[in-house]
């Protein structure tokens, strides 16, 4: 079974490559559907339109890391 058809995925990014192996976008399903690509630079991101997630890029040395800064839920009284 290919990854893309496991039931229940939530989160997914997927890197896109030039031919000579240079990333060059970030590709991020959120909420089970494809939201948008991000550039490789540092401090770009992609916010979830359905859940608000924000998928941030973070460049470092050799390295680069995917981070999700999901919104804080307010929780009220009940009238």
């Amino acid at each position: 079974m290919e990854d893309s058809q496991i039931e229940g995925k939530i989160n997914d990014y997927r890197v896109n490559f030039r031919n000579g192996g240079q990333i060059i976008s970030v590709e991020v399903t959120c909420c089970g559907g494809h939201i948008g690509e991000i550039p490789f630079r540092d401090g770009e991101h992609k916010k979830c339109p359905v859940c608000g997630t924000l998928h941030i890029l973070k460049l470092q040395h050799n390295h680069f890391h995917i981070r999700q800064s999901k919104p804080k839920i307010i929780e009220t009284e009940a009238l």
